[in-house]
């Protein structure tokens, strides 16, 4: 069985390890990610890949190269991370490949988190013998990913797949992007947050200190404004799935993290809600379904890149 590197670049931790092609994690290094400075990220990384590769597990089996998972806008086909996400400061313009290949000596891959998070469901997880998948990542923001006949889709240079910044009201509130009525704005972590602050008329030094989380709590509590917030995120959920049942004929679409975690019925309401609005042969033939990868998703992904685009090293 072929072994590879992943490494996972979040904005709060980096998880690197040597993971076989079933998915197995044979070893891990997990360290907080200097998210105060990307030049500091890319020699921490250098120290990871170095310390992987003298590991004791190597003695007995061969790497086929290193995948890497990040946030942010990445140039697929050059390895390099154009713009980066706020939480990592100057985490833009980083030639990856560019920089771990010769270091390495192996073929290095270089993709966004939630690309390699659906390559991980699609090869091993919730979506397997799926080729035609998109993924929604509910976090603190809210990303995307889609797969088509078995690939994923990058566009002109790893910029596609923008979902979180599909727009559900369009006459709706401003968002950072500069569009108007963002999914984000609604069905994020902070969005969610942020809609509960203004309905509570929070001011910005109070709102700071309220979460999704939070919000979620005081719903379960039988909290009125609560509720309103989260049968909002519902109806944005699943706006946001018609649009891309419409526009992908998807046979899955993989909802990841946030308010779909299991056990708080959010799923089975954006199912009900999904099979009544839209058409009908779009959507009948659309699997909604929760990620089965949980914490490990961007690091089994990333390491899955060297033998998904074997014939395409470099």
């Amino acid at each position: 069985m072929r072994h590879s590197i992943g490494v996972d670049i979040g904005a709060t931790k980096m998880l690197a390890g040597i993971v076989r092609e079933d998915g197995v994690v044979l070893h891990r290094i997990r360290v907080n990610t200097p998210a105060h400075d990307g030049a500091q990220v890319v020699r921490t990384l250098v120290t990871l890949l170095a310390e992987l590769q003298t590991c004791e597990v190597l003695k007995t089996i061969s790497l086929a190269g290193v995948g890497i998972g990040t946030a942010g806008q990445v140039d697929f086909v050059n390895g390099c991370v154009l713009s980066g996400t706020p939480n990592i400061l100057n985490w833009a313009n980083v030639e990856l490949r560019k920089t771990l290949q010769p270091i390495t000596g192996l073929p290095v891959w270089v993709d966004n988190d939630v690309n390699v998070q659906l390559l991980a469901e699609a090869s091993l997880g919730v979506a397997v013998a799926k080729r035609h998948v998109v993924m929604l990542s509910l976090g603190t923001g809210i990303g995307g990913a889609a797969m088509m006949n078995g690939e994923l889709l990058h566009g002109s240079w790893g910029g596609a797949a923008e979902f979180g910044h599909m727009t559900v009201d369009f006459q709706g509130p401003l968002c950072n992007c500069g569009a108007r009525g963002c999914l984000e704005l609604f069905a994020s972590g902070a969005g969610i947050a942020a809609q509960m602050a203004q309905r509570l008329g929070l001011v910005e030094g109070q709102a700071k200190e309220l979460t999704g989380e939070m919000v979620f709590r005081k719903a379960k509590q039988g909290d009125v404004l609560a509720n309103e917030v989260l049968d909002q995120a519902i109806a944005a959920l699943t706006a946001a799935s018609v649009n891309l049942a419409h526009s992908f004929n998807p046979e899955m679409i993989v909802f990841a993290g946030g308010i779909m975690a299991e056990g708080n019925g959010a799923l089975d309401r954006v199912r009900q809600a999904f099979a009544i609005h839209g058409i009908s042969s779009l959507l009948g033939t659309v699997t909604l379904a929760n990620a089965r990868f949980g914490s490990d998703a961007g690091l089994v992904g990333a390491a899955l890149q060297p033998f998904h685009y074997h014939s395409h090293a470099r």
